[in-house]
């Protein structure tokens, strides 16, 4: 049975290069410092990943170093459908020598849930990226 879905946009201005987001994003120590939970993050096309402890996990799709991050991407949430997986993509923009712009597509997301991710990410991802980029 096919499930309803949502696909929202998200873009954030941040004090950093795409390369050193990138790196944050990519990095197991990097993200998990970042969140302040456990992540194991491969850099391989196809490799897995997981993050915050497990709850969030999904493969790398497609990636090309400072300008792109292409994942599927679930949730261990009581709500989210066996076998489903939604894609994430993080475009990486540069805005000069130390700034960049971070457009954000998260694509069939369970439609009941989508609202609580939207917020997730902004929480948990934009919020903590600015904070650890401040002049």
């Amino acid at each position: 049975m096919a499930i309803k879905t949502s696909s929202f946009k998200q873009q954030v201005t941040l004090n950093a290069t795409p390369q050193a987001i990138y790196d944050i994003l990519m990095d197991s120590k990097a993200h998990t410092k970042l969140t302040g939970a456990k992540a194991k993050v491969s850099v391989k096309a196809g490799g897995a990943f997981a993050a915050y402890d497990g709850y969030a996990f999904g493969k790398n799709i497609d990636q090309l170093p400072g300008k792109l991050i292409v994942q599927t991407w679930r949730a261990k949430e009581d709500r989210w459908p066996v076998d489903h997986d939604s894609i994430i993509v993080f475009h990486l923009n540069a805005l000069g020598k130390s700034r960049t712009k971070l457009v954000f597509e998260h694509r069939e997301v369970p439609a009941d849930l989508a609202g609580n991710f939207k917020q997730g990410w902004i929480d948990f991802y934009w919020m903590p990226l600015r904070a650890m980029f401040a002049r």
